[in-house]
């Protein structure tokens, strides 16, 4: 919630407006913006790059959750994809993870019709 208070304040400050309120408006600019606010707000924090954290499995890596991301100020670019995308998902936008080449993105998708 830390980031999502953050990102409501720049809705603010840039629309006059504090809502997150997803898919809700009925063009794509406002779940734009909020998008934008979330991804300023995230970057804001000042996170660093480390290694995924030490794993024994054959597959996979584990990830940090959003609480130790916070707390200790690290994170791997899966972990912070995920988090951005928990971000998006809490205020009723369509999150997406996009892995390539051992790198992950996220972004939110749009809704049929809007």
């Amino acid at each position: 919630m830390t980031i999502l208070n953050r990102a409501a304040e720049l809705l603010q400050e840039g629309t006059g407006r504090s809502a997150l309120n997803g898919y809700q408006e009925k063009s794509r600019e406002p779940a734009w913006k909020q998008v934008a606010a979330i991804y300023k707000a995230v970057g804001e924090l000042g996170i660093r790059y480390i290694v995924a954290p030490a794993s024994f499995e054959d597959t996979g890596q584990k990830v940090r959750t959003p609480a130790d991301i916070l707390s200790q100020g690290f994170s791997n670019c899966l972990d912070l994809s995920l988090l951005f995308a928990a971000c998006c998902e809490r205020v009723g936008l369509h999150p997406l993870v996009l892995m390539h080449e051992s790198h992950a993105y996220a972004g939110a998708g749009w809704r049929n019709g809007h």
